[in-house]
């Protein structure tokens, strides 16, 4: 049962590493317009 735990918060670490590069991806591309 704690496995379960474990793997919701891996799961909630990965959704910030890919919100985070998905920031700089939109920053990329508003400096690009400029």
């Amino acid at each position: 049962m704690g496995g379960g735990v474990a793997r919701t918060g891996y799961r909630q670490q990965r959704q910030e590493v890919i919100t985070a590069e998905l920031l700089e991806v939109v920053a990329g591309f508003e400096a690009m317009l400029e």
